[in-house]
């Protein structure tokens, strides 16, 4: 399970991957890794295994719930 400190990384997720961490982006991530039927969800899965896949989902919703709070 993730911890709440490693949420601090995401400050450098425009840094390392050119990617802005907004709310467009964050419920587009979570839409597609919600949906285990996705051919994407299923490729990350065997990549990945299920529990990185599974906090990698609870990564992106405690971002959201961040943001929304923010």
């Amino acid at each position: 399970m993730l911890k709440t400190q490693n949420l601090a990384n995401r400050k450098n997720l425009p840094c390392l991957c050119g990617i802005a961490l907004e709310a467009a982006y964050i419920n587009s991530r979570i839409a597609a890794l919600d949906n285990a039927e996705s051919e994407e969800t299923s490729r990350f899965r065997r990549l990945y295994g299920d529990q990185h896949w599974q906090n990698v989902l609870l990564w992106f919703r405690q971002a959201q719930q961040e943001l929304a709070a923010a």
